[in-house]
């Protein structure tokens, strides 16, 4: 009797819990119109993915389930989510709008209102097909989610097997395809609807003509921005190879990161190589690819054009890339440059040592035609070697035509042992083309060692109606660095001239209009203080000082047997402080010493003012028009040996 007392008593209190606590439930959710709460707006989500377009949204308790419609799709779902793309009978909408309702429903109670929810796709990239397989010619593939068909290609004609000009297989037989060299297939992957799966990037591969090997391939677009060269993802790439003109790996970028390389101050790159990511195909062969630099042909009727400091250094490239087509055997056109416009140096970003001028380092076969624009504020600082705008000009080329303003080139401190493997000119170190109608105005060139020019340091081809003026300095070794004791401190002696150093070829109408040539005192060690590894480490005894140039001219510094100085003039020639009691030495207007048959011709008319000093100021004014002295010093040739051919003209 207890017991059931008991079951009853709680049976009753268990009973008044439950509608006490279902009525307290209901004053908090339940609506006084009894309809079943709606799903949250706030928590309405849409996601796309290669799986699908997704709506999520918030879960409503006690829910049983719910309809959902987008535009007239209808449908009704259990969970809190629903792939739209996957649901039978649904259409992906053509213009990307989407327009969902929402009701929330619960056995026993009133629908919920709808809420409404409106979404625009933005589209998902498909991902790239991955390589599965390369056996007996056939290559194979893995199929890609959500991917209707395929866009194929081979050396760049489109494969299809269905009327949509689409690939539907994931199997391409490369043995149908025949070619004398590496076939370039392209595969991306296709969505059924593009406005929300987009075609994937393609998985680029060469296959040999044994068809017995896949390789990735050199990337052959680019885009090129400020000195920045990029390029699209390539499938299938783990990394990229940078290559520059020396063919050298400047650098290597992996798939993850920014696909781009700055060139403003590296040199410039023959193209990108993918590294693969599969061991099935091998990483894409290193081979210069074209790459467009510069807008033009390259041709007479469409040169390249230049028109900044990075398209100059363009010339680099396009130089490198027929000097490859002349070492594979092959006869290319010329490449023909044109400046278009006028550059200002002092708007480039120095590169090392303070520099703002990029060599060329090629050698040049062109033609550039300056178009009389001018390069001005050219600054080059550098230690060691020699320096010129171009280092060889082939036969046949020509530069021409360009004006230099304010140009400053500086030679550092040299080897201390071998000081005298440095020059400076402002065009070429070698000429075997022409060179024709340059102006160097207001130079300024200092060597701490080397020869040092205007326009050429040898030249074996022609120097031509070319303009000179500004100041060219020798600057000793000791003036720099004399808390250096270890460093040689002597220096021999160095050539220097407004127009070529030395002479093979034809030097003919130029004109030197104002140049000083100024040497410095330099002190002769003769003793050696040596330490424990025989390193030099302080000068015991100072030999005798003397000055540092020890040939130097107007116009050319040394003609050699064959070579023809001809028509040239000058206005005002300033020797200053240069080796005047050096048996070696020889100084002239025109020539400082013509070897035996060489030819010089001049007329009065050629000949300005020419003066000497051993000391820091201006000496007297030269008269000889051929020096026969025992001094080597002319107002037109400093010391003629007795074979060579001298007449006015």
């Amino acid at each position: 009797m207890r017991k059931f007392l008991f079951k009853s008593v709680l049976a009753i209190v268990v009973l008044c819990l439950a509608v006490f606590g279902f009525a307290a439930c209901s004053d908090d959710e339940e609506p006084s119109d009894g309809k079943f709460p709606s799903v949250d707006a706030d928590t309405i989500k849409v996601s796309e993915t290669a799986a699908g377009i997704i709506l999520s949204w918030g879960e409503v308790p006690m829910a049983s389930n719910y309809a959902v419609t987008c535009n007239s799709f209808k449908t009704s779902v259990t969970s809190n989510y629903i792939n739209m793309s996957r649901q039978t009978g649904f259409t992906l909408p053509a213009d990307g709008e989407f327009n969902f309702t929402i009701v929330a429903k619960s056995y026993g109670y009133d629908d919920s209102d709808p809420v409404n929810f409106q979404y625009t796709a933005k589209g998902v990239t498909l991902d790239s097909p991955q390589i599965k397989s390369f056996e007996n010619g056939v290559l194979e593939w893995s199929p890609v989610t959500s991917a209707s068909a395929y866009k194929v290609s081979v050396d760049g004609a489109n494969q299809s097997d269905g009327s949509d000009g689409l690939y539907h297989k994931t199997t391409l037989d490369m043995t149908a395809f025949a070619a004398a060299g590496t076939t370039k297939v392209e595969i991306s992957a296709v969505g059924s609807n593009d406005k929300y799966f987009k075609a994937s990037a393609s998985v680029t591969v060469g296959v040999n003509a044994a068809r017995t090997k896949l390789m990735l391939l050199p990337i052959t677009e680019y885009t090129l921005k400020d000195g920045v060269i990029s390029w699209d993802a390539v499938g299938g790439a783990s990394a990229y190879r940078v290559v520059d003109i020396n063919m050298t790996v400047a650098k290597t970028i992996k798939a993850a990161d920014e696909l781009s390389y700055d060139m403003t101050g590296n040199n410039l790159i023959v193209g990108v190589f993918p590294i693969s990511a599969d061991k099935a195909i091998a990483d894409a062969e290193v081979a210069p690819v074209a790459i467009k630099y510069l807008d033009g042909a390259g041709t007479a009727s469409s040169p390249y054009l230049i028109t900044t400091a990075f398209d100059l250094r363009a010339i680099d490239y396009y130089e490198f890339m027929y000097a490859e087509e002349l070492a594979a055997g092959k006869t290319p056109a010329q490449n023909r440059y044109r400046l278009e416009k006028a550059i200002n140096f002092n708007s480039v970003a120095a590169l090392d040592n303070e520099s703002n001028f990029f060599t060329l380092t090629r050698p040049f076969y062109g033609y550039l035609d300056g178009n009389f624009k001018k390069l001005s504020n050219v600054r080059v600082v550098y230690d060691g070697g020699y320096w010129a705008m171009f280092d060889f000009i082939a036969t046949g080329a020509e530069v021409r035509n360009i004006t230099f303003d304010n140009t400053e080139i500086s030679n550092s401190v040299q080897d201390p042992d071998f000081p005298i493997n440095a020059s400076i000119a402002a065009i070429a170190f070698r000429n075997y083309g022409t060179i024709r109608g340059i102006t160097l105005n207001d130079a300024r060139f200092t060597a701490t060692g080397g020869a040092v020019a205007g326009i050429c340091t040898n030249n074996y081809g022609t120097v031509t109606k070319c303009t000179v003026s500004g100041e060219f300095v020798q600057k000793a070794i000791k003036d720099l660095i004399a808390a250096d004791a270890h460093l040689l401190y002597n220096q021999v002696s160095y050539e220097m001239a407004g127009i070529v150093i030395e002479n093979f070829g034809t030097v003919s109408e130029n004109r030197v209009e104002t140049l000083d040539i100024r040497g410095s005192e330099c002190e002769n060690v003769t003793e050696w203080k040596y330490g424990d590894y025989g390193d030099r480490q302080a000068p015991l005894k100072w030999g005798t000082p003397y000055n540092n140039v020890r040939s130097a001219a107007g116009i050319v510094s040394i003609n050699r047997a064959g070579g023809a100085v001809t028509g040239n003039s000058y206005g005002t020639v300033n020797l200053i402080r240069v080796l005047g009691d050096y048996s070696g030495s020889e100084f002239g207007g025109i020539v400082a010493y013509n070897a035996s048959r060489g030819v010089i011709t001049y007329s009065a008319s050629h000949i300005g003012t020419f003066t000497y000093s051993s000391t820091a100021s201006v000496g007297g004014k030269i008269t000889a028009e051929i020096g026969k002295t025992s001094d080597y010093r002319g107002s037109v040739v400093g010391k003629n040996d007795g074979s060579s051919t001298t007449s006015k003209a």
